[in-house]
């Protein structure tokens, strides 16, 4: 990020009472040493730390005994995780401080790279509703184009922001308080790059790209990925900074003793330790006799193992003692040591007060949209004019990147003609704008109706400086159907919408005989509806809506008295929906809350063949404890007027909604439901997460509203196992009704009856 100044924002390293008491230290020292420190008598002290993944946390150990042992670093250089360490202990912080932020990190989280759906628009979660699979590959000039990674990187953008936010305003390494840099290697070449200038979270962020797990870096005209496959252990590099000693630190993962070839991931490692092993072992070649090798033994921990960086740390201690007789031949006298930390300290400063934002912004989304959204966000709706809150600002790019257009947005501050602002970098997905996605449903109770539909959506997005977007679906299977619908933001941040839609589809509406699972009627729905909607969005947690619909359709009896004729009928409503949606998951939420209330009108002036009115009402609440999730949802469904047409009967039956009944068994002019549920998590699987879990419900249908009796339910329980996976939540159950009644059921896709009212 060159051809910017940035800021003197800095982290406060220590208050005055230390500082003057350095000083006195200093000034009372004697000549020889101040003489000794400033002349470069003694020789210069360079630090190689290599990349491991989790494994570099042993790197904080060795920092700690350097700091105890009062070993002056001068110059310090590090690949991958080599490079955080190394890249935060350059720019001021203390190990401890280092191993306070990094294990607190919630790794998982960052590398899933995954928007929390909290942050994702409210569009965006609608999405949940259409049983479509999560990952989007491009679909652009007829052909399906890929990310460059399985991460893009914006949670670790972030959280590198972050914790280099201090010495933002530096854009030459060896302007930080140690001399610094990150190892990194051309993609295109597989050459060692060396950064020493330019943004240090992204040099960071470059050093630690592994070739398609992460996305490459730009860096001029080049692609930066993981420095490990070039030179995992920067030797040369530290040499080659003016370091007369090396003290090299090696935490890379040994080649595996076993069978490599179980899997592709074991391959892959075994591939990635070649390269790395080989390349380690020529830098250790290198090494002189004054140089000193470290090796932690780090046992069991694994590269991946995130959780565990804190066992991490004291085997960097071990490995550092083990080696003391000859780490102290560099050590000095307490008084020259504090000289020499009270020479590094970064100035202190304030958080500065932002006078003007900037946006580099490389998407079809107009500047203005994207600033004033952001803007939105912020609470009092300003950012210029106020200090820097951090916290804030990530929210905000949060929401930004939550309506999936970016690749990643970064930021940092900057410094022009005397004043801070913001230059924020907002890149594009290099597979976008337009997104094919495929989804599938198969929903069977094995002694009933089954329902296997199969999906596929193109998604258009960045149609206009508005971000319009228009998605086009088609499902073929027992209930095929084709939709399409432009979605069209308005207004300059995009809070209010507009939008059309148009859909013709076919289903079932079945009848039962009494007491049984036989279908005694069947009828075939044909319908095709066209709407017209606007509304507007609550940040990212609501909407309303109001739309007009019109369309019409054919009932046709395929079980049932053949003397039945098909009957059509006409559709024209108007409706009003109110949503909140602050789950985590929709289908295994652990923590949030979902809320909807719609009310529709049919009426014949509208263009409806009867005249009746419904209101729908859905909530459900989630909450954790450890591994174990409680969820209590309630459902609410009545005509409040007419009589609704068979097609828009409610009805009950099938796994969560009363479970033990067969799909939709149940029918009438209203409808009622509690659930609640235990899920636990005991397993995950790495390609989706299972649980455990059980239901208890109480529900049941009417047909008149003076029918309506609280005390007249019925109770309904089931045992499940499930698991989120890529294509959508699978479930396994048995479900049991009052009076007997007992069904196995398997959904996969999507589950029937959710919270989600349509």
């Amino acid at each position: 990020m060159p051809g910017k100044k940035r800021s003197n924002y800095h982290r406060i390293k220590a208050g005055p009472a230390v500082l003057i008491f350095v000083l006195l230290l200093f000034l009372s020292a004697p000549a020889t040493i101040l003489a000794q420190d400033a002349t470069n008598d003694r020789p210069r002290i360079g630090l190689a730390l290599s990349g491991g993944g989790a494994r570099g946390a042993s790197h904080i150990g060795v920092l700690k005994v350097l700091e105890r042992e009062r070993i002056p670093i001068d110059y310090i250089a590090g690949t991958s995780m080599g490079a955080i360490v190394g890249g935060m202990y350059a720019s001021g912080m203390s190990p401890e401080e280092i191993e306070a932020q990094l294990v607190a990190v919630d790794w998982d989280d960052v590398f899933e790279d995954k928007v929390d759906r909290e942050n994702r628009s409210f569009r965006r979660k609608t999405d949940d509703r259409l049983w479509l699979i999560g990952r989007k590959p491009g679909f652009n000039n007829g052909k399906i184009s890929l990310p460059p990674g399985l991460v893009q990187g914006q949670k670790i953008n972030q959280l590198l922001i972050m914790l280099t936010l201090p010495v933002a305003d530096i854009d030459n390494f060896d302007d930080l308080a140690i001399p610094f840099r990150a190892v990194a290697a051309d993609i295109q070449t597989g050459e060692t790059v060396v950064l020493g200038a330019g943004s240090l979270p992204k040099a960071i962020r470059a050093s630690m790209s592994i070739p398609a797990i992460m996305t490459p870096v730009p860096w001029g005209e080049r692609n930066l990925v993981d420095g490990g496959i070039a030179s995992n252990l920067p030797i040369e590099v530290v040499r080659g900074m003016g370091a007369d000693i090396v003290i090299a630190v090696d935490i890379s993962t040994p080649l595996s003793e076993e069978d490599a070839a179980t899997s592709i991931l074991s391959v892959v490692g075994q591939l990635t330790g070649f390269l790395t092993r080989r390349n380690t072992e020529a830098e250790i070649a290198t090494l002189a006799a004054q140089d000193i090798l470290l090796i932690p033994d780090l046992g069991d921990i694994k590269t991946g193992d995130f959780d565990r960086m804190a066992d991490a740390v004291p085997t960097g201690v071990a490995s550092a003692e083990e080696h003391l007789t000859e780490l102290r031949r560099y050590s000095l006298d307490e008084l020259a040591f504090a000289a020499h930390v009270a020479a590094r300290q970064m100035p202190e400063g304030e958080r500065p007060v932002i006078e003007f934002v900037h946006l580099e912004n490389d998407t079809r989304i107009a500047d203005e949209f994207l600033l004033s959204r952001l803007r939105a966000s912020q609470p009092g709706k300003k950012i210029v004019g106020h200090p820097l809150d951090v916290e804030q600002l990530e929210r905000g790019i949060d929401e930004l990147y939550g309506l999936e257009i970016f690749s990643h947005i970064a930021y940092a501050v900057v410094e022009e003609d005397g004043k801070h602002g913001l230059q924020i970098w907002a890149l594009p997905r290099s597979w976008g704008p337009n997104y094919l996605q495929l989804g599938v449903k198969w929903n069977t109770s094995f002694n009933g109706e089954g329902i296997f539909n199969f999906s596929a959506s193109l998604l258009k997005t960045e149609m206009n400086s508005w971000n319009g977007e228009w998605r086009t679906a088609v499902s073929i299977g027992e209930e095929p159907g084709i939709l399409t619908d432009f979605y069209q933001p308005l207004g300059s941040s995009g809070r209010w919408f507009a939008g059309a839609r148009a859909s013709v589809d076919q289903f079932n509406v079945n009848q039962f005989a009494e007491g049984t699972t036989d279908i005694e009627e069947q009828a075939r729905i044909t319908q095709f509806v066209a709407s017209a909607y606007a509304g507007r969005e609550f940040g990212t947690w609501g909407r309303s809506s109001l739309s007009y619909t019109r369309g019409g359709g054919e009932r046709e009896i395929r079980i049932g008295d053949p003397n039945i004729p098909d009957q059509d009928f006409d559709i024209g409503e108007l409706s009003v929906v109110l949503e909140a949606d602050r789950l985590d998951n929709l289908y295994f939420p652990s923590h949030g809350h979902f809320l909807s209330a719609v009310y529709r009108i049919n009426r014949t002036g509208l263009g409806a063949s009867q005249d009746y009115d419904q209101a729908l009402f859905a909530a459900l609440i989630a909450r954790s404890r450890g591994k174990n999730t409680f969820s209590l949802g309630v459902d609410f469904r009545t005509t409040t007027s007419g009589q609704a047409p068979p097609e828009r009967r409610f009805r009950i039956g099938g796994l969560f909604n009363l479970s033990g009944f067969e799909f939709n068994q149940l029918s009438g002019q209203h409808y009622g439901r509690v659930i609640g549920q235990v899920r636990r998590k005991f397993w995950d699987a790495g390609i989706a997460d299972v649980f455990i879990g059980t239901s208890l419900e109480y529900g049941n249908v009417w047909e008149s509203r003076n029918d309506i009796d609280a005390g007249d339910g019925l109770f309904a329980g089931s045992l499940y196992l499930a698991a989120d996976t890529m294509i959508g939540p699978l479930y396994l159950g048995y479900g049991v009704a009052e009076g007997g009644t007992g069904s196995f059921y398997l959904y996969v896709g999507a589950l029937r009856n959710t919270a989600a009212l349509r």
